[in-house]
């Protein structure tokens, strides 16, 4: 993993709480609000789109301010004990500040929405996306080599690290940025295809 990933393992909790949010605000639909709000909107597709939009594009903005505050107090941190500072121009530094963190909370937080349809609950939700996320990568160790190599680096954590660069293209946890892009836009289309599919067919409670 790059060194540059270290400056950001504080921005998971802000990633995790983005994800509650955004699987609450969906979720809050099958509790009573949602009764006023689809009998307003017909087709109850479009709530959840405008929500998918808000929700992604509320996590890239998020991420990248959280990014860039962090970015700077590390570089505070460094000055003040007298470490040489990070290189601001470096490319590789400017990509993660800008893809990882906001990258991860828009591809979670919808990952997180989509679920929230499926299981009609915010908490659900969450545990969910986090198993996903961390359930396969734990297993790796008691699954063998052949494991390890080809499955943890297509989950959708480790595809938005190999997008942002933080992924040594060493690690089982790499994959080129074409097939991480692929990954990524895979995991979002089945999961939100389902929800959208899901959505007509519920009831309102």
């Amino acid at each position: 993993m790059s060194d540059y990933a270290v400056i950001f393992y504080s921005s998971g909790l802000t990633t995790w709480a983005f994800v509650y949010l955004a699987a609450n605000f969906v979720a809050i639909e099958f509790h009573g609000i949602g009764q006023s709000t689809f009998v307003a909107t017909a087709r109850r597709t479009r709530v959840l789109a405008a929500k998918l939009v808000i929700i992604g594009t509320g996590g890239l903005v998020v991420g990248l301010i959280a990014s860039v505050t962090t970015t700077a107090a590390t570089q505070g941190m460094l000055a003040l004990q007298g470490y040489e500072l990070l290189d601001l121009t470096d490319p590789g530094l400017i990509r993660a500040v800008v893809v990882l963190v906001g990258a991860s909370m828009a591809v979670q937080g919808l990952i997180g929405a989509a679920f929230a349809v499926l299981t009609r609950s915010a908490v659900a939700a969450v545990v969910t996306t986090g198993l996903i996320s961390l359930v396969p990568v734990s297993m790796a160790t008691f699954l063998g080599e052949w494991y390890s190599e080809h499955i943890p680096r297509w989950l959708p954590g480790a595809a938005v690290e190999s997008l942002a660069g933080v992924a040594a293209p060493e690690s089982y946890g790499y994959l080129p940025l074409p097939l991480a892009a692929t990954a990524v836009i895979a995991w979002l289309a089945i999961l939100l295809t389902a929800a959208v599919l899901r959505l007509p067919r519920m009831d309102i409670r």
